[in-house]
This record gives C-alpha cells, sequence and structure tokens, in this order.
C-alpha cells in the first residue's frame, strides 16, 4: 500500500511546486506592471509560497495599523489570486522592526504586528477569501530579514507576509468546523 502511495504523493508534491511558481509568476509580473517590486516580492520556501508586502509607504504608516489607500490594489490582487487558488491554508505574518513605539495606540511591536496581520487577514475576508482558510501571527521583530543596524534593514523588516502553506501545513486548531 506505501508502495502505491508514495507515488501519488510525489506527484502531489510537484504539482504543488508547479502551482506555487505560476502563482509566484502571476504576483511577481503584477508587482512589475505596477512598478512596485521592491516592496512585493514572492518567495517559494520549505514552508510555501510567501508573498513579501514591506509595509512602508505602501500598507501602513509607522506605528499603525489602519491600511493605507495604496495597499487596496495589491491586496486586492493577492485576494484575488487566492480565491482562484482556493485550496491552501494561508497564514498571515504580521514583522516589524526592533525599534520601541512611541506615541503609537500599540503598547509594542507585538501587538502592532498582530494587529498588521489580523487587519489584512479582515481585508481578504472582505474581498472573499474564505476566512476557514486564514490565520494571522504576529512575530514583532524576532525574524529579520535583514540587517536592523541600517534605516534601509529595517525597512524591510517592517513587513506583512501572506503564506500559501505547502499541504500538510494546516494552520487550524482543534476539531471546530
Amino acid at each position: 500500500m506505501s508502495q502505491a502511495a508514495s507515488p501519488s504523493a510525489a506527484a502531489a508534491r510537484l504539482k504543488e511546486q508547479e502551482d506555487f511558481r505560476r502563482l509566484k509568476r502571476q504576483i511577481d509580473t503584477y508587482a512589475r506592471q505596477k512598478g512596485i517590486q521592491s516592496k512585493v516580492q514572492t518567495v517559494i520556501a520549505q514552508r510555501g509560497l510567501v508573498i513579501r508586502l514591506l509595509t512602508d509607504r505602501v500598507l501602513f504608516d509607522s506605528g499603525l495599523a489602519d491600511l493605507k489607500p495604496a495597499a487596496t490594489p495589491v491586496l486586492s490582487k493577492v485576494a484575488q489570486i487566492l480565491r482562484e487558488e482556493g485550496q491552501h491554508q494561508v497564514m498571515v505574518e504580521g514583522h516589524t522592526d526592533p525599534i520601541p513605539i512611541a506615541g503609537s495606540v500599540f503598547p509594542t511591536n507585538w501587538e502592532l504586528s498582530t494587529a498588521r496581520a489580523s487587519r489584512v487577514v479582515r481585508f481578504m475576508i472582505a474581498s472573499g477569501v474564505p476566512s476557514r482558510r486564514l490565520s494571522a501571527a504576529g512575530y514583532a521583530y524576532l525574524h529579520p530579514i535583514a540587517s536592523n543596524s541600517t534605516a534601509a534593514g529595517r525597512s524591510r523588516n517592517r513587513r506583512v507576509e501572506i503564506v500559501l502553506l505547502r499541504s500538510g501545513q494546516g494552520t487550524q486548531g482543534g476539531n471546530t468546523p
């Protein structure tokens, strides 16, 4: 029995990888056409397809979790792709830089990163992505992708990542429908 399952499991992994490549190409083409390729990046990683949205001047103002008008077109495009794809669980992750927040409604970067991820999830739900596919997490400054020793590095670390999780890496807990 396991011999029969192995080729089909391998075929499913190959199909998933090709699906991720196709989705990556769609998003990369959109970003290029809109001139925002420096703000929207995609990576196929071990955990799945990562859509990285740098938050500065695109999604949020500093210290806030209210979506800027400039966020609507790019998030609408991502929501369209998620609706059409319709299969994978989606984790939305908020990230900040390590600079303490001053004068914000959020006491720390933990609350800010979580609020930003939740705000993007709410946008996705309002755009027709089924809520059962979505989850949110905030990581504050703990997962940098660039050095925090420069302003440019800190800017890259302020981001929201929308991750289409590989099959078998769902985020739902318990048996609640």
